[in-house]
């Protein structure tokens, strides 16, 4: 048996899912006492954003085991796949909820997200470094929202290659982080499984668990 255990490798993404699991409940739990949310919807909160942070790190692996990005590369790319589905969270928030209900909702799982996605993925960070990139994603994240704003569709009906869309401008990005920045045909081909993962969080039943 212990000969067994040697030659069992550990599935690094089933070992991710459970530290984040385990991040999201302990920094929730500190998150709600100090949260205006309600109990109740923190914890359809918490739920959304495991969900959301672990979309993304499927998303980037995809990218790692085809070569696409290294190591090094990782929790940057990470951090843009965060950035784009926040912001397509918001802009469904905006049809759906109260200004107030928004600013709120956007403010705790932009904070749950980021925090629990750094906690995950780094950490042996000593806390001021973690401080200083938590930082540092809220201050991306916000001038990226701002830049996918000027956008009006994610994708065009009949090419989501399209420019002038939400994921050219992600599509762009990724390229400019990865190995081949040259190919951006490759990425662009990217944007179907992105647009089935924002599917299949299903934003619109997890925002009417919130209002």
């Amino acid at each position: 048996m212990k000969l067994l255990g040697w030659l069992i490798k550990p599935d690094p993404v089933k070992q991710f899912a459970e530290k984040l699991i385990s991040n999201c409940h302990r920094l929730a739990d500190d998150h709600s006492k100090q949260s205006s949310i309600t109990i109740d919807k923190y914890q359809h909160l918490r739920d959304f954003v495991q969900i959301l942070v672990f979309n993304c790190y499927s998303m980037t692996t995809v990218l790692e085991n085809n070569d696409s990005i290294d190591k090094k590369q990782f929790s940057f790319v990470l951090f843009e796949h965060l950035n784009l589905f926040i912001f397509w969270v918001d802009r469904i928030a905006s049809d759906m909820l109260t200004t107030h209900q928004r600013s709120q909702l956007m403010r705790e799982l932009t904070d749950l997200a980021f925090v629990s996605s750094i906690e995950t993925l780094l950490p042996d960070l000593k806390d001021d470094e973690k401080d200083t990139l938590y930082r540092q994603c809220m201050n991306n994240m916000i001038a990226v929202i701002k830049e996918y704003s000027k956008y009006k569709l994610i994708q065009t009906e009949n090419d989501s290659g399209s420019e002038n869309t939400v994921l050219w401008e992600f599509s762009k990005k990724i390229q400019e982080l990865s190995k081949d920045s040259h190919n951006l045909g490759g990425m662009i081909g990217y944007s179907f499984p992105i647009l089935q993962a924002l599917k299949n969080m299903d934003i619109k039943t997890f925002l009417n668990k919130i209002k």
